[in-house]
């Protein structure tokens, strides 16, 4: 079974660097819930509405998302992963102007899986690198801060 977890896990980073909504709901099960850093767009998120939002928002900021998994490793119903993905910021993120920068953040994510979904994930990633490479200035920072 965990080695089945290891291959819906890079399943999911295939949706975020496609776009391929449409596997959704092969991966994701209709009670997710998701927890990113203060900086994202929508820092928790639920159900599979609020991964297409997640999916969508990232990648029309950022048309070229690509996430490489460098690391994989499983429990009975956990894995862990290791990414760095990388992206060109060529439209509005947020309250975030484009600015023609190519990102690169690197990721550390946690999945527990339930029958054969991912129920929950744990995203860490540098928000200081991924906010300092989106140009941001002091003002958006206090207010991310606020959260």
């Amino acid at each position: 079974m965990s080695h089945r977890n290891l291959e819906l896990v890079k399943k999911l980073h295939h949706i975020w660097s496609t776009g391929k909504t449409d596997l959704i709901a092969d991966v994701y099960s209709r009670d997710f819930v998701g927890y990113w850093p203060k900086s994202a767009l929508v820092p928790e998120r639920h159900g599979h509405e609020g991964v297409m939002f997640g999916v969508q928002a990232l990648r029309t900021a950022f048309p070229d998302w690509k996430e490489t998994v460098v690391d994989l490793f499983y429990e009975e119903n956990k894995v862990a992963s290791r990414t760095i993905a990388t992206g060109t910021h060529t439209e509005k993120f947020g309250e975030l102007e484009p600015t023609g920068n190519l990102v690169e953040i690197h990721e550390a994510s946690t999945f527990k899986i339930f029958e054969g979904k991912v129920v929950e994930h744990q995203c860490l990633f540098d928000e200081l690198a991924r906010l300092n490479a989106l140009n941001v200035d002091k003002s958006y920072l206090r207010k991310i801060l606020k959260k």
